[in-house]
């Protein structure tokens, strides 16, 4: 019975019946196809790759990202730094709403020393949490701020997002710390923020203070 088994089982050929599959749209056969070379096999990384985005398809979310994370794990055992970041972009395609896949991409361009696309890795992936999500975007633009602390986008909205969750004295505190670095028409921009965010004479008068002196 085993040997039958064994012997029945090629792996190239459902391989290509699984490809034809999913170019024909038969998403879930596509799956069972790689799904059976991973019951062989589960480290298989093509089958891993193949069927990371058909799982997001059908809203196996989990399934998907444990196929990307294997996929991009295997690039980045081979020194393959730039293709482990690609398959986290087709991952964050795929299931934004899913916070691990922000933090692995922002993660693999720290590895590469590319602090400001991990920024804008962490940056672009807040935008999908909104609502009851919120703590999770905030999270997000924490861990911005770890890499590179007085980003003027990400502070904005980093303060922004504290001030609707009820956190007024932080988000004040970071807006001024921004202020005490900057000059000129960025200066007058986070003046702006402040008076936007505490209305008063005080911080009305520096607002206007910066947009006539530039500090």
């Amino acid at each position: 019975m085993v040997f039958r088994r064994r012997s029945s089982y090629r792996r190239l050929d459902i391989m290509d019946d699984a490809a034809r599959a999913a170019a024909r749209g038969r998403v879930r056969k596509a799956i069972a196809g790689y799904s059976r070379v991973l019951d062989v096999d589960p480290l298989d990384f093509e089958a891993h790759a193949r069927v990371a985005p058909l799982f997001a398809r059908t809203g196996e979310i989990n399934r998907s990202w444990t196929s990307y994370r294997l996929v991009a794990e295997t690039y980045l055992q081979k020194g393959f730094h730039a293709k482990a970041a690609g398959v986290y972009v087709q991952a964050a395609r795929h299931m934004p709403k899913k916070k691990e896949v922000w933090e692995s991409l922002c993660d693999v361009y720290l590895m590469r020393d590319l602090k400001a696309d991990a920024v804008d890795a962490l940056f672009n992936g807040h935008r999908n949490f909104r609502g009851r999500y919120r703590e999770t975007a905030i999270r997000l633009l924490e861990k911005a701020r770890e890499i590179e602390p007085w980003r003027y986008d990400v502070t904005k909205r980093l303060a922004r997002l504290l001030k609707k969750s009820g956190r007024n004295g932080e988000a004040l505190s970071i807006l001024q710390g921004l202020a005490a670095r900057e000059q000129g028409r960025q200066l007058r921009k986070v003046r702006g923020d402040i008076f936007r965010l505490s209305p008063g004479f005080d911080t009305a008068w520096r607002w206007m203070r910066a947009a006539i002196k530039g500090r």
